[in-house]
């Protein structure tokens, strides 16, 4: 809880904003996202393995998948970038975006993978939120309730809806999608 308490300083911290949000699908090799340095960036899952990630200046980087989320023969596992899928998948992700990452950008994971952060990301702000898989949206829970990532449970349904969540409870007026296919 305490983890979670720190939270409440990231609430409207960019109210009325812009931010681009920097996905992994292939339409980000469009972009020439150094443009993107003077504005307010998230990167997310996997984005630390794009050729110009070290040049990107970060202000946001979201990781929310679980100890969980990796079993055997994973089609999505980059094994030519992160070598074979050993018995802490986590560790190894977190030790090579820590070597890529830059010491300004906030890291915002899953708070499950707390002690799989020991030695990593020293220089870097940490948050970490506890989410669900389930994207639970209505008209009755008011958007700032169902994105307040102090609370015990942040609903979802994927990174790029958890990070719009984030955003919105951050303050972000204007989103914009980047290397998400559409």
């Amino acid at each position: 809880k305490r983890r979670l308490k720190k939270n409440r300083e990231l609430y409207n911290k960019h109210e009325g904003g812009r931010a681009f949000l920097l996905c992994t699908g292939e339409s980000l090799h469009h972009i020439d996202i150094e443009k993107l340095n003077h504005e307010f960036t998230y990167g997310t899952n996997l984005l630390f393995l794009h050729d110009d990630f070290p040049e990107v200046n970060l202000d946001y980087y979201v990781y929310l998948d679980t100890p969980r989320s990796f079993y055997p023969n994973m089609p999505q596992w980059p094994k030519t970038q992160l070598g074979s899928l050993g018995n802490k998948p986590i560790r190894q992700i977190y030790e090579k975006i820590d070597k890529r990452i830059q010491q300004e950008t906030q890291l915002i994971l899953n708070s499950e993978c707390f002690k799989f952060t020991n030695g990593l990301f020293d220089y870097n702000k940490k948050f970490f939120a506890k989410v669900t898989k389930n994207l639970n949206l209505n008209n009755e829970i008011p958007y700032n309730i169902l994105a307040d990532i102090s609370k015990r449970r942040l609903c979802g349904g994927g990174t790029i809806f958890f990070s719009i969540l984030i955003m919105i409870y951050m303050g972000f007026k204007e989103i914009y999608l980047c290397g998400s296919g559409y």
